[in-house]
């Protein structure tokens, strides 16, 4: 019963969206019979990376949140069932979409095309929405996934503006890409340690003292 509400109440327009876009970046070249370069390649699945990451930042919003706070489930449960199939479903997609950008290179490029290092960004990226949707910003009512979605935004371009020494998007086979993997690594770390960090169960509100007075005649009518 739990598994069924959380499929109903995911925004999975959000969810379809992005996953179209990630496929429409994968595919459109092969359809339209045009050959990339193997940096095309990259650029194009880095675009259905950054569209399918933003489609599932909607995916811990919950409609019913006021409501489901009260069930005895832990809330890193609630968590953890809305983000697995949520990763699970990212890495098929954008799968697929490599597997459309690799039929677009020539043969000869084709065995150059890096899958690892390109999946390790989805997945540091998607860590890192996962945990900025998370958070509670201090208004229950606020989704999560509105705010997550720009903030995302407005870090990849930061990060795009980065200089060629601490560039995180190189081209596969250039000085700077064995480097930046360790630095999605460690974004993926944060991103994750951040996402369990916003699992843990809120602290219960303490209930304001009472002054002296209000005690005295509580006390009486007793």
């Amino acid at each position: 019963m739990l598994t069924l509400y959380l499929l109903r109440s995911t925004n999975r327009v959000a969810i379809a969206v992005g996953a179209v876009v990630a496929l429409a970046f994968g595919w459109i070249p092969l359809a339209a019979g045009i050959g990339l370069e193997l940096s095309d390649a990259v650029t194009m699945l880095r675009f259905a990376a950054i569209g399918l990451v933003i489609g599932l930042a909607f995916v811990l919003d919950d409609p019913a949140a006021v409501t489901t706070a009260t069930l005895p489930t832990p809330r890193h449960v609630l968590v953890a069932l809305r983000v697995a199939p949520a990763a699970v479903l990212a890495t098929v997609v954008w799968t697929v979409a490599w597997l459309g950008c690799r039929l677009a290179l020539d043969a000869e490029s084709r065995a150059l095309l890096p899958y690892g290092g390109l999946l390790l960004e989805l997945l540091a990226l998607l860590a890192l929405t996962f945990w900025l949707a998370g958070t509670r910003w201090g208004d229950e009512t606020v989704r999560g996934g509105v705010l997550a979605a720009p903030a995302l935004v407005l870090l990849l371009i930061a990060a795009a503006l980065l200089p060629d020494a601490a560039a995180v998007f190189p081209s596969p086979g250039t000085d700077r890409w064995d480097g930046s993997r360790w630095v999605w690594a460690a974004v993926l770390a944060t991103g994750l340690a951040g996402l369990a960090w916003t699992g843990r169960e809120p602290a219960p509100r303490s209930r304001p003292a009472q002054s002296s007075s209000a005690a005295s005649r509580e006390r009486i009518r007793s």
